[in-house]
């Protein structure tokens, strides 16, 4: 949860970057000092496979890297001593003053990456609406929404979660911008109107017709799986893009697709507690030989 009281000059205020967005040019602008895509020392398997496939196809024309909201080091390769430690992501300093690193293709980019090579909200936006004057607010969980009295202003009701508890509390503002994403978002109106009653005028269409991102998943099985390394690399890295409408009047996009390697990521996270165990430690010398023989699946 973000509130917003005032707002200091300190490179920019927050109405700033909202302006930015509202702008066709300026999200062009921003997504271009963003994005990045995977050099060609850095290919995954899988961009390999379908590039393959487009070329046998006879797709070859539609066949691209696509742009990623990741910092990569091109000096960094698969041919490196163990290509995954954290020792190989080069360190940098954001134009929002947040430390980040180079790519080491963890595969982890669902799940958050370990070196801050993705370049999420909490290293840029987040972090300018903070400098700005904004207060983050962690661990905040909103509930509902209602106008108060003078029908001028909202009141957001939220919960705390603090040493195990929730801790109740609110919070009035002019303006309240929903941004908790296609769920999140839909799950604080219907609260609104169906639970708490506070929003009784909100649209009864409300969460219909929702997908996932218009994603469609599709597997394929491969009798090696150290041709695919699913659990390596850039989630997605390339496409093939179908959005002319040359297929039968569809507009579409192919991409690969990658999942992190949980059990050796829950591996970690117990090492790095308090919790440790020899078997524990061999599971993980297990798990990384495999990683660094780049075929994680076997």
């Amino acid at each position: 949860m973000i509130t917003v009281s005032h707002t200091r000059a300190t490179g920019g205020s927050i109405s700033d970057c909202i302006e930015e967005w509202q702008s066709p040019k300026g999200r062009a602008s921003a997504v271009g000092r963003c994005a990045t895509r995977v050099s060609y020392g850095q290919l995954t398997q899988r961009y390999k496979l379908m590039r393959q496939a487009a070329q046998r196809e006879g797709f070859a024309d539609r066949f691209h890297s696509v742009p990623l909201a990741v910092s990569f080091d091109p000096q960094w390769n698969y041919d490196l001593p163990q290509p995954h430690s954290p020792r190989h992501s080069r360190t940098f300093t954001n134009p929002q003053g947040q430390v980040q690193g180079t790519c080491i293709h963890l595969g982890t980019c669902d799940i958050g990456c370990d070196v801050r090579a993705k370049n999420t909200l909490d290293l840029n936006y987040l972090a300018a609406a903070e400098s700005a004057g904004a207060d983050v607010r962690p661990l905040h969980r909103a509930r509902f929404v209602r106008p108060v009295v003078d029908g001028q202003r909202y009141e957001v009701a939220f919960e705390r979660i603090a040493d195990g508890a929730l801790e109740p509390g609110t919070v009035r503002a002019d303006k309240v911008v929903l941004a908790a994403g296609s769920l999140g978002s839909t799950e604080l109106l219907l609260r609104s109107r169906d639970q708490y009653a506070t929003l009784p005028a909100v649209s009864p269409a409300l969460g219909s017709r929702w997908s996932a991102n218009a994603n469609v998943l599709t597997p394929d099985i491969y009798s090696n799986p150290a041709d695919v390394q699913q659990t390596v690399g850039p989630t997605i890295s390339a496409g093939l893009d179908f959005m002319d409408g040359s297929v039968a009047g569809q507009r579409f996009m192919l991409e690969d697709d990658g999942f992190p390697n949980f059990l050796l990521n829950t591996v970690n996270a117990k090492l790095r507690s308090q919790w440790f165990s020899p078997f524990v430690w061999l599971l993980k010398r297990h798990l990384q030989r495999h990683v660094v023989s780049n075929n994680p699946c076997r």
